[in-house]
């Protein structure tokens, strides 16, 4: 955990990949409030923006985690929905992540 209390890069980007492994491709909105519940992250680690913009710190997070699984090649290539590739699907069904 950071500073806010927010999980490390590792922890978010095994949550994202375990939370899309059990779904199909899903809209990238829908994933940010369930993976902050995972975590019982509070309205204020959620919400605190980075310092920068107004862009919560938490989706900004959460958006990297995404790019990083997929330059993995472990999701999709497309932004418009987050699901995992075909090579993605096979790490899932060959280990636990």
């Amino acid at each position: 955990m950071d500073d806010l209390g927010l999980p490390s890069d590792a922890e978010l980007e095994r949550a994202l990949f375990r939370y899309l492994a059990a779904r199909r491709p899903v809209e990238p909105a829908s994933v940010y409030g369930p993976l902050a519940d995972q975590f019982a992250l509070t309205v204020t680690q959620r919400t605190v923006p980075l310092e920068d913009n107004s862009t919560p710190e938490w989706s900004n997070r959460v958006q990297a985690a995404q790019a990083s699984l997929r330059q993995k090649g472990l999701l999709l290539e497309t932004l418009t929905v987050w699901g995992l590739s075909e090579y993605g699907m096979k790490v899932a069904q060959s280990r636990t992540v």
